[in-house]
């Protein structure tokens, strides 16, 4: 728990999935938490036990996502009014505020998506 005017100083993040890069926004990732704007929180949290993490809300705000079973995939676009950019193909990790000597060389991993 935070205090909500701190907001403005959390970063934006990237996520990469399958072939693209998807921004995440601190306004994204944090909630206002007792109504007031006083305290806040942040909405990303791992499961324990395992090394993957379930992107709900938190992540799709701002997006129409598109669920192709029949083809296990996944589409995103932005909706009309959000201020997402459209998902960008994966290339090199984006810039960030990140000095390079500090990135990392395992920039990406790519997720399958399977149904049963």
């Amino acid at each position: 728990m935070f205090e909500c005017q701190k907001i403005v100083d959390l970063p934006s993040f990237y996520l990469a999935f399958g072939d693209y890069w998807l921004e995440v926004q601190p306004k994204n990732y944090a909630i206002e938490i007792d109504n007031t704007g006083q305290y806040c929180m942040l909405c990303l949290e791992p499961t324990a036990g395992r090394e993957d993490w379930i992107l709900g809300t938190t992540f799709l705000r701002g997006w129409y996502t598109i669920h192709d079973y029949d083809n296990s995939q996944i589409g995103f676009v932005p909706f009309a009014g959000s201020d997402k950019s459209s998902p960008e193909e994966v290339t090199e990790a984006p810039d960030t505020d990140i000095p390079s000597e500090q990135q990392s060389d395992d920039t990406y991993t790519n997720y399958e998506y399977s149904h049963d």
